[in-house]
């Protein structure tokens, strides 16, 4: 009611006044309703990730009437190969725990992969102090990783044919590294969360009620 109301308020206007605010209102109008659709806005946002994926496009099998463990997508024949996408004080603090389990687990490759971004700590480079002396001296200092987790500085080669990708890393950084290996991993690889974000793809754009919230102001102001 109170936009229709300050709505009325501009019939006195010129005639140019009253065209402007109408192109401005069904102008702002499309705006929100683009904008109120997370799907499309999704796909917009990753559209240069996902897109002519190679993967193959496996059906979707109900437990209770596939045939055999094959038609289940994530279902390989391989040992499980895991990669941990991220080393700083919770990638390496998970990779103390993830590097022991798959030492230990007779379906896991024993070796690791763990990707870390290259950075120098006095003179050497951290996936060497990580490979050598088995710690994350900048991030994790004084608590020792398995011998069986690799540091590996290049993403491609360290998610190379892993059918488990452990995900602990700040979220932004997510989209350009899923871009990179989403053609090195293995077709069935699955992947685990563990990052501590949220992104809020409604708050890449204004949201319809702020946009109404405009458009209001917009009327009364004239």
């Amino acid at each position: 009611m109170i936009f229709f109301f300050l709505a009325s308020q501009s019939f006195n206007k010129p005639p140019i006044t009253r065209f402007i605010k109408a192109i401005f209102v069904i102008l702002v109008f499309c705006r929100a309703f683009v904008s109120s659709r997370p799907n499309r806005l999704k796909q917009n946002m990753f559209s240069g990730i996902f897109k002519n994926d190679t993967r193959p496009n496996f059906p979707y099998v109900h437990p209770s009437t596939a045939v055999s463990e094959s038609e289940n997508p994530q279902y390989h024949d391989t040992l499980e190969k895991i990669c941990i996408i991220g080393s700083g004080n919770w990638g390496s603090t998970i990779a103390r725990i993830i590097g022991g389990n798959a030492a230990g687990d007779e379906e896991c490759e024993s070796e690791v992969n763990m990707w870390v971004y290259e950075e120098e700590v006095d003179g050497r480079n951290l996936t060497d102090i990580i490979n050598t002396d088995h710690e994350n001296v900048k991030y994790l200092k004084g608590h020792k990783i398995p011998e069986n987790v690799i540091a590996v500085s290049d993403i491609r080669k360290a998610a190379e044919g892993a059918t488990l990708l452990i995900f602990v890393l700040p979220h932004q950084f997510l989209p350009p590294l899923l871009a990179k290996i989403k053609s090195v991993v293995h077709p069935s690889c699955r992947g685990v969360s563990l990052i501590k974000g949220l992104v809020f793809l409604q708050a890449l754009h204004l949201n319809f009620n702020l946009y109404i919230l405009l458009i209001i102001l917009f009327l009364y102001q004239s």
